[in-house]
């Protein structure tokens, strides 16, 4: 993918910034960034693949409309809303087009840009391939992508390359609970482009067939909690 802006500067700061305890470890959560590992979790379970090559490149893809089964939100690292579109200047994961934004000089999103993603029932599952310029991603949190009771970050290291250099990313999280919408936030601002393609989710009961089947640790206020129940039967028996 030979994007248009290169810029080198690095960052002195993370600044996606996440508060309090990290939601990752949720009995309930599981982050992917292996698509295989994905589709195998999800097993038999019926998906939605959006993959936008049934659309004429150059669509525009309205901030706030909806997209063969998502409502799309883009907005950019000041918080300033903005349009998607069905674009295919640079190579992608799978036929000619991706999602990109609407803008007359690049259809490549830039970092800062966030993209939220509302559906019409609960899901459990949601993956994408996220794709830049060689190189340009460095860092864990370049890429959140972010649901009620967790998030999945970005493995720094590609999965593979596109004919035109462009490196290849997954990033997916299955969430038993559920969730009825997803953020993409990307680190801000200005450091690198990017595009998604081949976006899937799916639903399902409160447990996917190929759930691993250990048991999770009890979370520590689990087992402060059992602890304190233990003291205070022992105080009271002496």
């Amino acid at each position: 993918m030979h994007m248009g802006i290169k810029v080198r500067m690095r960052r002195l700061l993370g600044v996606v910034v996440l508060s309090g305890f990290s939601l990752q470890a949720s009995a309930a959560l599981r982050t992917f960034n292996d698509q295989a590992a994905f589709q195998a979790a999800i097993g038999t379970n019926s998906s939605t693949t959006v993959d936008f090559d049934s659309t004429a490149s150059g669509t525009s893809i309205v901030n706030g409309s909806n997209f063969q089964g998502i409502d799309f939100s883009f907005t950019d690292g000041g918080g300033n809303p903005f349009d998607g579109m069905v674009a295919s200047d640079f190579d992608t994961t799978s036929g000619d087009n991706y999602l990109g934004l609407n803008d007359p000089n690049t259809s490549a999103f830039l970092s800062g840009d966030s993209i939220s993603m509302g559906f019409s029932q609960t899901v459990h599952a949601i993956g994408m391939y996220f794709i830049a310029s060689p190189g340009d991603i460095l860092f864990s949190n370049d890429a959140l992508l972010n649901v009620a009771n967790g998030n999945a970050e970005l493995d720094p290291t590609p999965t593979g390359t596109l004919a035109d250099g462009g490196e290849v990313f997954f990033i997916g999280l299955i969430d038993t609970d559920g969730f009825t919408s997803a953020e993409l936030a990307t680190v801000c601002c200005g450091f690198f482009e990017f595009n998604l393609d081949d976006i899937q989710f799916a639903s399902f009961g409160t447990q996917p067939p190929n759930a691993p089947s250990d048991v999770p640790e009890p979370a520590p206020l689990a087992l402060l909690a059992t602890t304190l129940v233990a003291l205070l039967t022992r105080r009271k028996r002496s």
